[in-house]
């Protein structure tokens, strides 16, 4: 099969779109550390063996830090999966009906995942054609907005201070 040009630079910005992602990531994992050092290295610790880092534990970092341990063990959890992606750089660009026909579905339906179970890549990162709705909070998370040509320009931190 071959890709036109402008195909061809979707690949590129899509590659672009993942690796300004994993830069992003890796920037707020760094301030998750140097803001509580010890819970974000329990917390790294938990991603490999459960034991280390349970739901108990995510609840009495709550009742000490508010929202904001939630918020750290998401961008840990991030992290830990861009780690993984980093080690085979695998991106996945999603065909444009397939997305619509993703964001259409009700919330609450089951959607076959055994489906990413076949795939021939370990840990890919998938690129939608638009941006999907930020339905998480406003605060700790990298968000890259704006189409797969312009998310490497535009990817920015949200972070609470």
């Amino acid at each position: 099969m071959t890709m036109t040009r402008r195909e061809e630079q979707s690949a590129k910005d899509a590659i672009r779109t993942a690796n300004a992602y994993a830069q992003s990531t890796v920037a707020l994992v760094a301030d998750v550390r140097r803001r509580w050092p010890e819970m974000a290295e329990r917390m790294r610790k938990g991603t490999r063996d459960h034991r280390l880092f349970t739901i108990n534990d995510l609840r009495q970092a709550q009742r000490m830090f508010g929202d904001e341990a939630k918020r750290a063990h998401l961008i840990v959890l991030t992290a830990e999966a861009v780690r993984q992606w980093q080690q085979h750089r695998v991106v996945y660009r999603l065909h444009p009906e397939l997305a619509t026909g993703l964001m259409e579905t009700d919330p609450s339906a089951s959607i076959p995942c055994e489906l990413f179970r076949r795939l021939p890549h370990p840990d890919p990162f998938v690129v939608f054609p638009v941006p999907l709705k930020d339905e998480v909070p406003d605060r700790g998370f990298a968000v890259v907005e704006g189409s797969a040509t312009e998310a490497a320009r535009r990817t920015r931190h949200r972070t609470d201070r």
